[in-house]
């Protein structure tokens, strides 16, 4: 499944394959997706000002077999971006006790496979303070006994990342004047990430639908995230757009109370466009 980006409105809309893609709600790829947010993994090392975590979201489905692509991306408490690590087909974790068959260090951060018609990728992360590597084996055979060696795939310095194109938007409680929050939109308009005014760490989004709402003055544009937090679903998520205003409902998860907030266009906006850093920042 594709995922669209339009601007409209002065405001950063998401249309995740909303009216170009027929299969949205394909059940394969609704499973895998819920495949996915639960085989979501978190890791903490030692020694380490971050501790890190995969988010794995289907971007794509291959457009003979159906099968789910995804992109796995780097995340952390202490940052709203999501790093992209590799893209390929199908995720699964790899559980601790099978690493030693699999010559994957005890020592790593965290593993993962992509498995498609018997060829794959074995992959690790390992890390070393703010450094973070990926390790990659291909596998071609999966009958095979013989494993190739892994080779290093990617490398992100976490202390020296370089910041992506995004913008914020912040957001002011319907109920309580004293709740506000920021959220993080990457280049390709996607909610990102979320963090509440007095708070230091960041809670990640993924995304799970999109829709359409026309019966009014202006259209409603809806798409719908769950929240993570260190590896665990917290809640629901949905980011509504309508003309110049943008509207949360959020559901918390452990007791179904919802939380409602509009956009602070005073705060949000600089020189005329969404700004550029987070909105509460110290």
């Amino acid at each position: 499944m594709k995922i669209y980006s339009v601007l409209l409105g002065g405001a950063l809309l998401l249309l995740s394959g909303f009216l170009a893609c027929e299969n949205a709600n394909n059940a394969k790829t609704q499973e895998a997706r819920e495949r996915l947010s639960k085989s979501i993994a978190k890791s903490k090392q030692e020694k380490s000002n971050f501790s890190i975590g995969i988010l794995a979201e289907v971007f794509e489905e291959d457009p003979q077999t159906g099968t789910p692509k995804t992109e796995i991306n780097l995340i952390s408490p202490q940052f709203p971006e999501h790093l992209l690590l590799a893209r390929d087909f199908n995720y699964f974790n790899i559980n601790k006790k099978d690493w030693a068959s699999l010559e994957i260090p005890q020592d790593a951060s965290l593993a993962f496979r992509s498995n498609f018609k018997g060829r794959g990728s074995h992959y690790y992360l390992k890390q070393k303070e703010h450094v973070v590597e990926l390790m990659r084996r291909e596998i071609v055979d999966i009958s095979k006994k013989e494993l190739e060696q892994f080779s290093s795939y990617r490398t992100i310095d976490l202390a020296n990342r370089r910041a992506k194109e995004g913008t914020y938007i912040c957001f002011q409680s319907d109920e309580d004047e004293t709740l506000r929050l920021s959220v993080y939109f990457s280049a390709d308009a996607k909610a990102r990430a979320m963090k509440y005014e007095g708070k230091n760490d960041w809670t990640h989004l993924i995304y799970n639908t999109s829709e359409l709402k026309d019966d009014g003055p202006n259209p409603s544009f809806i798409d719908q995230y769950y929240e993570y937090y260190r590896g665990k679903k917290f809640g629901l998520f949905n980011l509504r757009h309508s003309g110049d205003w943008d509207y949360i409902k959020y559901s918390r998860l452990r007791d179904a109370k919802e939380f409602n907030f509009t956009i602070d266009h005073e705060t949000t906006l600089v020189d005329g466009a969404h700004r550029r850093t987070p909105c509460f920042e110290e």
